[in-house]
């Protein structure tokens, strides 16, 4: 029997594997993953961890985490179902609500997640909610396995797919914006190098700040912006152009879009 299994084998099943394996938490060998197409090979050749295209293999291990596409949960969900005996099931499955993994599965040993890539350099943000039937050694081995890799923390169920636009879909964001920063400071004559790296030190740098209780974000900000100096005339812009309702809009999107997932909407 496998510590540790995953149902599907995409980018975010990967950066939870590399941080339980990074952080010493489980060898690649007390890990199993499953896939029908070519994820499970790049999920292998990341992590070392062995793969097989057979779902049945993954039930054969304490806790199995759901990590396949929703459009296809309930299928593969059901299929599962004549192999469940006393697994520990977390989903990480955007928008598939605690009741239809409940129903589908037939089980209530069941957790809902929303985990992020940053996991796989240990600076992720992982929310969960849980089922009736999830005891306090279930709950123990999620802390240990998502714990070691950023922080964790239980929220209502109706919270879920707020959290999936904060963190959940929050990376892209970031690399979006630093994208946008090193772009305009390429149309200005730095190099791709320095423009790339000068932008993520930045985010980097601020984002430390702000984690090591240097001030709010409005104190750290004001803290920089100078009357009338170059900051200024940045955030002045930002202020003409809506830029925080740009980002309410994409975020509200992206809630939206969660809140129709799990109405079962594809």
């Amino acid at each position: 029997m496998k510590e540790l299994s995953f149902i599907g084998t995409g980018k975010m099943a990967s950066a939870i594997a590399k941080g339980i394996c990074l952080n010493g938490v489980l060898t690649s060998e007390e890990i199993i993953g499953t896939a029908p197409d070519q994820s499970r090979f790049d999920f292998r050749d990341l992590t070392n961890i062995p793969v097989s295209d057979d779902n049945a293999e993954a039930m054969n291990s304490r806790m199995v985490v759901l990590a396949f596409k929703p459009q296809v949960a309930e299928q593969i969900c059901r299929s599962l179902q004549p192999m469940v005996k006393d697994q520990y099931f977390v989903s990480i499955c955007a928008g598939i609500t605690l009741d239809n993994l409940e129903q589908w599965l037939g089980t209530d040993k069941v957790t809902r997640t929303m985990p992020n890539t940053p996991l796989c350099v240990s600076k992720g943000a992982v929310a969960y909610c849980s089922a009736s039937g999830v005891g306090e050694s279930d709950l123990a081995l999620l802390t240990q396995y998502f714990e070691c890799s950023g922080i964790l923390a239980k929220v209502a169920e109706d919270d879920i797919n707020t959290i999936t636009a904060l963190s959940g879909s929050g990376p892209a964001y970031v690399f979006e914006m630093i994208d946008a920063l090193a772009q305009s400071a390429k149309a200005n004559g730095l190099s791709d190098e320095v423009a790339l790296a000068f932008s993520i030190q930045t985010f980097l740098g601020s984002a430390q700040m702000l984690s090591d209780k240097l001030g709010t974000p409005e104190e750290l900000r004001n803290a920089v912006t100078s009357p009338n100096g170059t900051t200024y005339a940045a955030l002045e812009n930002f202020k003409q152009n809506n830029l925080r309702e740009v980002l309410h809009q994409g975020f509200q999107a992206a809630k939206d879009r969660g809140d129709e997932l799990s109405r079962g909407e594809k």
